[in-house]
């Protein structure tokens, strides 16, 4: 249900948190330098000056995707209680 479904996704952004920060600006001046390479400068340059942004981001998009993990596992392990709690009713 919902609460499975919150937990599962918020455990696996909380454990993103350590991987995409990292990973983002290399994977973006990767394909950057492979515009460039390609002879697309504009497209390249955007992709570098891209790639420094999160270069510089990293520590708040890593805080950032980790409380968004821990409310989206707050969240379902509500759920996942509430709904144990409270009996279904069928009609």
């Amino acid at each position: 249900g919902r609460g499975t479904a919150l937990l599962v996704s918020g455990a696996v952004m909380v454990l993103l948190t350590w991987v995409l920060p990292s990973v983002a600006p290399v994977a973006v001046g990767a394909y950057g330098v492979y515009q460039l390479y390609r002879k697309q400068p504009a497209e390249g340059l955007l992709a570098l000056a891209l790639a420094v942004v999160f270069w510089f981001l990293r520590v708040p998009l890593g805080w950032l995707l980790w409380l968004a993990g821990a409310g989206m596992v707050g969240f379902g392990l509500f759920y996942l209680i509430r709904g144990l709690r409270a009996p279904s009713v069928t009609e």
